[in-house]
């Protein structure tokens, strides 16, 4: 034995009273070394930070778990990409796993595959006797109709095709550094296009975006920004003992 790869875990990694540690008491030559997959989860997750991504990912996670709890639901939704004839062998949501971001990937993928027939089994779902499934069914369609989350799953997906096939290979039995190091510059090259060629990837994003728009009956607009109010006329209230007691409640508290 030459070599054990783990997460970052304490219990996995420690150098003390880790795995790893007692392996290399019975064969000190076993080198630790942490797992390559486990640190590209690591990066493209500390990578999505941006809070409409995170959103996404939180809505695409409650839709699969809506459908998935309840066989009857998930008959909807197989129902429903029978009907809308969608090119695809996929016929249910796949959950997004918390540590795996290939299958987040696919996930991710069977989400946009099945956007159309899952809003209309949605919209099965708001009519069904049931009112907890009615009420979080009407949620659900509302969360994912906006604007904000149909340019947001496009962007995700664009982007996790590009790390898809790193993350399948530093998974196989016979990966070596030498396959691995190769697969990680095409995966840098690759990033960098993007960014050089942002306006011509993007245009490709907002197209996959008005596809989705298109389904869900939404228009794509840009989300008001509101700043600081400083043309808008403050009257002053009028000095009144209610007022003044509530004004001098508030400053007691402050001091306090």
């Amino acid at each position: 034995m030459i070599g054990q790869g783990y997460d970052g875990a304490s219990s996995m990694s420690g150098s003390v009273l880790g795995v790893q540690a007692c392996i290399r008491q019975v064969c000190p030559s076993a080198v630790y070394v942490h797992c390559a997959s486990h640190c590209l989860n690591l990066t493209i997750f500390r990578s999505s930070d941006i809070p409409s991504i995170q959103n996404c990912q939180g809505v695409v996670s409650e839709i699969a778990a809506f459908f998935n709890r309840s066989a009857k639901r998930n008959s909807i939704l197989k129902q429903a990409v029978i009907d809308a004839d969608v090119e695809t062998n996929r016929q249910r949501l796949r959950s997004l796993c918390e540590t795996r971001w290939v299958e987040r990937h696919d996930a991710i993928i069977s989400f946009k595959l099945l956007y159309g027939p899952m809003l209309d089994a949605l919209d099965q779902c708001c009519c069904m006797r049931d009112r907890e499934t009615s009420v979080k069914a009407r949620m659900l369609k509302a969360a994912s109709t906006q604007a904000e989350f149909i340019v947001a799953i496009s962007v995700l997906s664009n982007f996790l095709a590009l790390t898809h096939t790193l993350s399948v290979s530093l998974q196989t039995v016979n990966i070596d550094l030498f396959d691995t190091l190769f697969n990680v510059s095409n995966v840098i090259a690759l990033l960098r296009d993007e960014r050089q060629n942002a306006e011509t990837r993007f245009v490709d994003i907002w197209n996959d975006s008005t596809a989705l728009a298109r389904c869900a009956q939404t228009e794509l607009v840009k989300p008001r920004q509101a700043s600081r109010q400083r043309h808008r006329a403050n009257t002053r209230r009028p000095i009144t003992m209610k007022n003044a007691i509530g004004e001098l409640v508030i400053f007691r508290f402050l001091i306090l």
